[in-house]
């Protein structure tokens, strides 16, 4: 009896958020337009992009998921806190396209740039960067930064992916409820079972 009703209670308490994904992009990655060539101006959604290098991937569900910038956080480079896309000239930057796997531009995302790699990672539009993205089906999303030549970049971005919390806290999941009321279900069963036999022995 007391693990059905821990069981019961996992499911009501069992968070609905699944555990942050970590992305490390760095700046061997870059995208050309299709066709024509270069990366500016900056794609918007629907654009078609080719890859420049071989882009991190996540396979993700349908959802809404949030992106953060990850710096600090256990599994970002430290060394990806702002990339240049021409060393030579310090330029710097803290900005990156999401496409899908085929190249399909889902968003494009710039949070700032400047001349030097700490000016860029120290701004506050970098530091508490957030934005959040929608898929409507599961879908394998790739993170590439905005620059086609690629030989004379450094650095890149983390970014922290991970879903959306849509639903109040404390307020269960449509399949924790079920599991809560097949829980009661059960109790109660269990309960008259005791009771009529309860009343046999009598």
């Amino acid at each position: 009896m007391k693990l059905l009703w821990l069981a019961t209670l996992m499911a009501v308490t069992a968070p609905g958020i699944a555990s942050a994904a970590i992305v490390n992009v760095d700046a061997s990655n870059g995208f050309n337009y299709v066709p024509g060539g270069g990366s500016d101006p900056a794609p918007v959604a629907g654009d078609q992009i080719s890859f420049v290098g071989t882009p991190p991937t996540l396979s993700l569900a349908a959802g809404t998921y949030t992106i953060t910038n990850a710096t600090g956080e256990a599994g970002a480079d430290p060394n990806l806190t702002a990339w240049s896309y021409n060393v030579g000239t310090s330029s710097w930057a803290w900005r990156f396209v999401l496409a899908t796997a085929s190249g399909t531009v889902i968003n494009f995302y710039d949070a700032g740039s400047g001349s030097s790699k700490a000016y860029v990672a120290g701004l506050a539009s970098v530091q508490d960067f957030s934005t959040t993205f929608t898929l409507a089906a599961p879908t394998t999303v790739a993170f590439t930064l905005q620059d086609y030549y690629v030989p004379d970049n450094a650095g890149g971005v983390s970014l922290d992916v991970q879903p959306f919390a849509t639903s109040t806290p404390g307020v269960p999941e449509p399949a924790a409820w079920t599991l809560m009321i097949g829980g009661f279900g059960l109790t109660g069963g269990a309960m008259r079972r005791r009771r009529a036999m309860a009343g046999q022995l009598a």
